[in-house]
């Protein structure tokens, strides 16, 4: 039995000495599995349960996480522990931390809290979490912010089965300093050294932030340090990053504007930022485009205006191209949407977009919708929404599969309050490579997505989720993280719980 077990039973079994110690647990059970996968009726269960001791300055945490299926892939771990010591304007932590230097575009950990992850291949499930394992520094005064850290930062995109030396195989140290001058001027550094297999990396930068009238700025660069002439690389082949953006808010509109620029920049440890919005949407969140930090330029421009009476307009633009390889692939996004209250208890929205992204080979992608929610009675609620998406498929290398695809959202909930949800979604598509055929000529079959789910909360500490169907797979965008999600066919219940 490792330490992280022997501490994890000590914190159980002292819980009711610790009126300080506070948790949470969330256990999902499938039956099913991916369509055409057999057996069509295996079954996994997926637990994770995090603790946290608070005294004084002091802070533990542990993680522990259990799959068990009826394969190879089970496993049982202590996945993060960690000890936080706060000192006045100094705080340490020691074991697993998050950390983010400037904007990730040198380093952003994180965590999707409630998300689980499939990979792939082996279909094992764990935790949606990026973390580092080491040391980390904060110290913050009225004149000096900064950040150092040590430690092994986790890659996510491999599974647990691959194990620590390779989910953990970089070595990081660095940090980034901001001096605190002025409202209009606050200038930084930032440092990051990566060692890997004996491969030794360096990357250096600077940002800067402030006001320049109503206007708030951000800009942020950051190079690879083996250009050794101290020279900027921007818009040059060297490995670099740059990332800057404007905010301004008047009367009753505010506009924002972002811009990027990234080269050979594609770091297990980073993040940049995308520039893209990210929808509530299911159609226009599965379109999301996903950045190529290998290369890409691009911007994003946003306006939201406020039309009285809580109701708002929100128009959106983005744009990146990418060069990869002799390719050059464009994506481009055009977007609006209306928020309006019919009456106190009705609420309608509606929205049009109008896309490329020749990175998946759509174009010409036409997508529009509208939602209603209505409250009624006592705490009574009914949602309705529909989506509807076109496009144009493109196959680079087999010209003859090019095709016009659909794809058709709907979804109608009824909620009390926040004790029971119950709602139907359907989907529709007829996109070659969500139905698996080969066009060659005539029309193309639909595929449906049927399901049902329901939500009931049984105390304020515990809540019951069911799903029962099928969920259509493709891209997910949460806080910025874009991820796959498989397709299921199967009974999914979990349970999450707060103590």
């Amino acid at each position: 039995m490792n330490r992280g077990t022997i501490f994890l039973l000590a914190l159980v079994m002292a819980q009711p000495l610790f009126a300080q110690l506070s948790g949470s647990n969330q256990a999902i059970y499938q039956l099913g599995n991916q369509p055409d996968r057999l057996p069509a009726n295996r079954t996994n269960l997926y637990d994770q349960l995090n603790l946290f001791y608070g005294s004084g300055d002091i802070t533990l945490g542990l993680r522990a996480e259990i799959y068990n299926t009826d394969s190879r892939y089970e496993y049982n771990r202590i996945s993060q522990k960690y000890i936080a010591y706060n000192l006045g304007n100094l705080q340490l932590r020691l074991g697993n931390f998050y950390e983010i230097l400037g904007r990730g575009l040198l380093l952003r950990s994180y965590e999707l809290p409630g998300v689980v992850y499939e990979d792939t291949g082996t279909q094992q499930r764990y935790g949606f979490y990026k973390d580092v394992e080491g040391l980390s520094l904060r110290y913050e005064n009225e004149f000096i912010r900064a950040k150092a850290l040590a430690g092994r930062p986790l890659d996510f995109s491999r599974p647990p089965i691959q194990g620590r030396s390779q989910r953990r195989r970089f070595f990081v140290q660095g940090g980034e300093v901001d001096f605190l001058l002025h409202d209009n001027f606050n200038p930084g550094v930032l440092y990051l050294r990566s060692d890997s297999d004996g491969r030794v990396k360096e990357y250096n930068g600077l940002n800067f932030d402030g006001y320049w009238g109503d206007i708030q700025y951000y800009a942020e660069y950051i190079q690879d340090g083996s250009n050794r002439d101290g020279t900027f690389q921007l818009g040059q082949n060297g490995a670099h990053a740059f990332y800057a953006s404007f905010n301004v808010v008047y009367k009753r509109a505010s506009l924002s504007f972002e811009y990027k620029d990234y080269n050979n920049f594609t770091l297990v440890f980073n993040d940049p930022p995308p520039l893209v919005r990210e929808h509530t949407y299911t159609l226009l969140n599965r379109s999301t485009h996903s950045i190529e930090p290998n290369n890409e330029s691009g911007y994003q421009l946003e306006v939201l205006l406020d039309i009285g009476g809580d109701n708002s307009v929100t128009v959106n633009h983005s744009r990146a191209v990418n060069h990869l390889g002799n390719q050059r692939y464009t994506f481009f996004e055009y977007y609006a949407d209306v928020n309006y209250y019919l009456d106190p208890d009705i609420i309608t929205k509606v929205f049009a977009d109008y896309s490329q992204d020749e990175l998946v080979s759509q174009k010409n992608r036409y997508t529009a919708g509208a939602s209603a929610e209505w409250g009624f009675g006592k705490d009574w609620q009914f949602i309705s929404e529909i989506q509807w998406q076109h496009f144009q498929r493109d196959f680079i290398f087999n010209p003859a599969q090019n095709h016009s695809a659909e794809n058709r959202y709907v979804n109608v909930s009824l909620n009390k309050g926040p004790i029971y949800s119950a709602g139907i979604i359907l989907e529709y598509s007829n996109d070659p490579v969500e139905t698996n055929q080969l066009v060659t000529s005539g029309t193309l079959k639909f595929r449906s997505w049927p399901a049902f789910l329901a939500t009931y909360q049984y105390d304020q500490q515990n809540v019951f989720n069911l799903f029962v169907g099928k969920r259509r797979g493709g891209n997910a965008c949460t806080g910025g993280i874009c991820y796959r999600v498989l397709d299921f066919e199967g009974v999914e219940l979990s349970l999450t719980t707060r103590f």
